[in-house]
């Protein structure tokens, strides 16, 4: 979801440099922030597992009608939601 590139690093920063990457962070949230309360979705933040530099979010996926575990069936189902995420960018 969003990535500083100013945690984790035993690098000397200054301060130019973390507002840049602070920056950069707030848009790409703002992003999200968009997409979420115009799809009125519920939704979860946390620090990645694989990443301690990144926030993971996590929200629901429901079907509608029961779906074969198919990758063809899975992915038609889940292709509005994809490409939707792939228009704003946030994929």
């Amino acid at each position: 979801m969003v990535k500083f590139g100013i945690f984790g690093s035993e690098e000397d920063m200054d301060v130019m440099y973390v507002e840049s990457h602070l920056s950069d962070a707030l848009l790409r949230l703002e992003a999200w922030k968009e997409f979420l309360l115009q799809n009125q979705m519920h939704h979860a933040i946390r620090l990645s597992h694989t990443d301690q530099d990144m926030l993971s979010l996590t929200f629901p996926v429901k079907f509608t009608d029961p779906v074969s575990l198919e990758k063809t069936a899975i992915l038609g189902t889940l292709e509005p939601t994809l490409d939707l995420l792939h228009e704003k960018g946030l994929l």
